[in-house]
């Protein structure tokens, strides 16, 4: 719809770390040949230059989140055991926390691509998954 398949080079005009870049690549072609009615309102919403800052944020998101919850299940039960430890998974934490912001950045970026998209229109809500499309079953 947006034309993610006909501009290949739009990752290419933004700044992406590498591993950042190879994911919002693999996001836009899996977005592109299974179109969701829930894809199909995201790129309604945020338009192309949103979905790159969307994907891109998701990875920030889910590594921090992941990184936080191992980090708290390996430092719980290895808290008492010496005095280093604590001290590395406090560290650990700060990491993924940081990590986390760097997705809510990506997310705030999507967001503000996605008004200039809109120029005014509002914002459509995406609602259950069987509204707009039927089931297939």
């Amino acid at each position: 719809m947006l034309g993610f398949k006909n501009n290949p080079e739009l990752v290419e005009g933004h700044f992406f770390v590498g591993f950042e870049r190879r994911f919002v690549e693999h996001a836009l072609k899996r977005q592109a040949v299974g179109r969701t009615a829930i894809v199909k309102k995201l790129e309604q919403n945020y338009g192309p230059e949103g979905m790159l800052f969307y994907n891109a944020g998701l990875v920030w998101s889910v590594g921090g989140v992941f990184g936080i919850l191992g980090t708290v299940c390996l430092l719980l039960p290895f808290s008492g055991t010496s005095e280093t430890l604590p001290i590395i998974g406090f560290a650990f934490l700060v990491v993924c926390f940081v990590t986390s912001l760097t997705g809510l950045f990506r997310a705030l970026q999507a967001n503000r691509a996605g008004r200039r998209f809109r120029a005014g229109r509002p914002f459509e809500k995406i609602g259950p998954i069987w509204q707009g499309e039927a089931p297939s079953r």
